[in-house]
């Protein structure tokens, strides 16, 4: 999956780098950290479309690399934090909901 995340990065022209699914694909390959990315998340002057989305992209994402890393807690934290946005017509909110209950059902096994 890396291989596939920086060969995507390598191959993008100057004018996308700054675009939100290269934010993403540099956070997921670790090139930016969390608080850097949520930055991004909420830069207008790059990005002015639709950035109440972009935030609970970031928390979702966020939450993934705590989840797979182990971390419930962060995950939730972070999960939580994009349900809270309210951008429910989004596919990051509505994983964010899906991996809230999944971890709230293994919590109560």
């Amino acid at each position: 999956a890396m291989e596939d995340l920086n060969a995507y990065l390598a191959s993008l022209p100057a004018s996308q780098t700054n675009e939100w699914t290269a934010s993403i694909a540099n956070f997921l390959a670790g090139n930016l950290s969390e608080d850097d990315f949520l930055t991004q998340a909420t830069t207008t002057a790059k990005r002015p479309s639709d950035v109440s989305s972009q935030i609970c992209d970031a928390y979702y994402f966020q939450g993934m690399q705590h989840l797979l890393a182990g971390d419930r807690s962060g995950a939730v934290e972070r999960f939580q934090k994009c349900v809270n946005t309210g951008q429910d017509n989004s596919y990051s909110y509505m994983r964010s909901v899906t991996e809230l209950g999944d971890l709230k059902n293994a919590h109560l096994q």
